[in-house]
């Protein structure tokens, strides 16, 4: 596990623990009274898991807290009546986070959330690491050679592998023939962002449908010259963030400061993991964050700081995401104020519902680096510095 990815762990472990107690309370309360009204303790705390704990290398708790919040919404919103196989199930989620967070888990026994580096780690080298994901057979090879021939340590996988398991690297480049094979190619470029590498797309047929969700798409026949310029800077782009994250993962991260006025992003969150990985996100080009923890604060923090743009959680104790999002358009009085939605879930529901309140863009909290929710907010009209 990486320096920043256990950092991550650790400030989740601390934020979700002292309250576990409580929580397994309520949950008590609300068996032995037959209610649905204590189980709302219980849904803040799955919600929150379930927004950090992919960031963190627990995907599958982060699906399984989604699961447990959906079941606690459902009870008290009255769809589902409370009955001993619903607390059943919350009790084993709420098991299952204690399990997953416990220190001597965590050091003691395997994660299956966890795909381990191969047996022989990738080499260091001063260009960086590449994996070539590709399928075509001479293209593949002949990438590799090239890379090395440039100074990069290069390792050839499947487009299989490329979306299960990748070896410690600094850059994904995932190489596509004329006929585009779109499942596994979404597959592993979502396994790349997963694992906040810069993703570079090389091709012969048309993928511009997932051009947004890479770093780069190169069309070939490409020079050999653009490919390696193209390659370097987001190698080093993202050598420069993962320092950044090293140093500070739930804090400032220390980054390129720009001349001038710094724009200002309120992020609101109840999650103090997922405020942190926001905030140096950010702070990496120099944007400066304001931090509410629910929707009221946000009002609060909203009028008193004048931001040039918002990033808002979507389900919040009192005033939440949709019904937060027309207030600060209310409160903005005609100045167009960008506004993302970044929720744990990726359901259709939930995104409309967020677009129909007014956000400009729904972003999920499995993925969140800076390229992402800068393109984002740039995508929303907000106006960025120039990246390093």
């Amino acid at each position: 596990m990486s320096a920043p990815t256990a950092r991550l762990l650790d400030a989740l472990r601390d934020e979700t623990m002292p309250r576990m107690a409580a929580t397994q309370g309520a949950l008590h309360a609300a068996r032995k009274g037959n209610t649905a009204a204590p189980l709302k303790e219980v849904r803040e705390l799955v919600h929150k898991v379930a927004g950090t704990a992919a960031l963190a290398g627990l995907p599958n708790l982060s699906k399984l807290c989604r699961l447990g919040e959906g079941i606690a919404v459902l009870a008290l919103d009255g769809d589902a009546k409370p009955s001993p196989r619903l607390f059943d199930l919350l009790e084993l989620v709420l098991m299952s986070i204690e399990e997953a967070l416990s220190p001597a888990t965590a050091t003691t026994q395997p994660n299956p959330a966890f795909t381990p580096p191969p047996a022989t780690p990738m080499p260091h080298s001063p260009e960086g690491r590449v994996v070539v994901g590709s399928d075509e057979g001479m293209s593949g090879k002949l990438l590799v050679r090239l890379l090395e021939e440039a100074g990069f340590a290069a390792r050839r996988c499947s487009l299989d592998d490329a979306a299960d398991a990748l070896p410690d690297c600094e850059l994904l480049l995932l190489d596509v023939g004329a006929q585009v094979p779109a499942p596994k190619l979404e597959d592993a470029l979502a396994n790349g962002r997963k694992r906040r590498l810069p993703v570079v797309i090389i091709a012969k047929g048309d993928v511009s449908a997932l051009a947004p969700r890479a770093s780069a798409v190169l069309q070939k026949p490409v020079s050999t010259e653009t490919l390696i310029a193209t390659l370097r800077t987001e190698v080093q782009r993202r050598l420069q963030v993962a320092a950044a994250r090293a140093k500070a993962p739930t804090s400032t991260a220390p980054g390129y400061v720009p001349v001038g006025p710094q724009l200002k992003v309120l992020v609101v969150d109840d999650s103090r993991v997922i405020r942190g990985v926001v905030r140096e996100a950010l702070a990496e080009v120099g944007v400066v964050t304001i931090e509410a923890a629910d929707g009221a604060e946000a009002l609060q923090q909203y009028e008193q700081t004048q931001p040039d743009a918002v990033i808002s959680d979507l389900q919040m104790p009192g005033v939440d995401g949709a019904r937060l999002i027309p207030m600060l358009r209310e409160k903005s009085a005609g100045k167009k104020v960008p506004i993302i939605v970044l929720s744990a879930m990726e359901d259709d529901v939930s995104r409309n519902a967020a677009l129909s309140a007014g956000a400009d863009a729904y972003l999920v909290k499995s993925i969140i680096d800076g390229p992402q929710l800068l393109r984002a907010l740039k995508n929303a009209g907000l106006p960025l510095p120039s990246q390093p």
